[in-house]
């Protein structure tokens, strides 16, 4: 029987589409498997796509987070949204939760609670896995525009702070607008056609497609990594070529950290190019090289 390959490109092509929460935390499924490739949504009747702005420097990912037949929440009495859309430049990082729903009014003012308890459970587990870095939330509640609204709902959200932009549209929505700024008032949805989706980011095509369900036995994560269920903290590889060159991604309540491994590619200095330009300092998230005897 041939081995199994050990090279990270190889381990990537298995790669299961299903939550893993033997070996990952909340936040750690949820930027492994619940990245979309593409950046469109779909619900209730309801689509969405966000675009690109080329005069932008930024990134943008769009998470399922209600995976059919394996959602990222499922904890009795927790509510779940259908998707967040990570957003960052060098002014801001935004988080905005959407949710999508039909004519149902019920189902409607549901809605505004299931973007709630969402915030509220990333919030927490934000503080428990990451670093304390300023990040935005909003909501945005995506409906038909002969559907009611539950505006005394969004009303009361917005008094203690928290925007949700209730949007209606006939068609197919374009979010970028959207998802790329803070709100601090309810508006109207405008609809703009914006470019297509271009080369994605290299950080992009890495958060969305290349994550690894599986950690890299290497020296780097023997001396990094503790196993245990009161774990706390984010570590993740990333495969980056078929040529081996891998990446972690290491993160705790003290500090953020990038690894580049085996970098015949480059990839460190594209990374550090593309962070430079979100404005992402060495303080925020330190990058750097390692040269390892790994055990793969």
């Amino acid at each position: 029987m041939a081995k199994k390959s050990k090279n990270p490109w190889d381990i990537l092509k298995s790669k299961p589409d299903e939550l893993n929460w033997e070996a990952f935390n909340l936040l750690e499924n949820l930027l492994i498997f619940c990245a979309e490739k593409d950046r469109k949504g779909s619900g209730s009747g309801v689509l969405f796509r966000i675009s690109t702005d080329p005069k932008r420097k930024s990134i943008c990912v769009l998470f399922n987070v209600d995976r059919e037949g394996d959602p990222l929440i499922t904890q009795e009495g927790m509510w779940r949204p259908d998707y967040l859309v990570l957003y960052v430049d060098n002014q801001t990082c935004i988080l905005t939760i959407v949710e999508l729903k039909g004519k149902d009014e019920k189902e409607r003012s549901h809605g505004i609670e299931q973007i709630k308890t969402f915030r509220d459970m990333l919030k927490q587990k934000m503080n428990e896995h990451l670093p304390r870095f300023e990040v935005v939330f909003q909501g945005i509640l995506l409906t038909p525009p002969t559907s009611g609204l539950p505006l005394k709902k969004i009303a009361d959200e917005r008094k203690k702070g928290f925007v949700i932009l209730p949007l209606q549209w006939p068609h197919k929505f374009e979010l970028f607008p959207y998802i790329s700024q803070q709100y601090t008032v309810i508006e109207k949805y405008k609809h703009e056609r914006l470019p297509g989706a271009e080369e994605p980011k290299v950080i992009e095509q890495i958060l969305t497609k290349q994550a690894l369900h599986k950690r890299v036995n290497d020296s780097f994560h023997s001396s990094n990594f503790t196993l245990g269920k009161s774990r706390t903290g984010v570590y993740i590889n990333f495969a980056l070529s078929e040529s081996g060159a891998y990446a972690a991604l290491k993160a705790n309540n003290e500090k953020a950290e990038i690894v580049v491994m085996d970098d015949s590619n480059n990839f460190f200095a594209v990374i550090r190019k593309e962070l430079n330009e979100l404005g992402v300092s060495e303080r925020k998230c330190k990058l750097t090289k390692y040269r390892l005897n790994q055990s793969r």
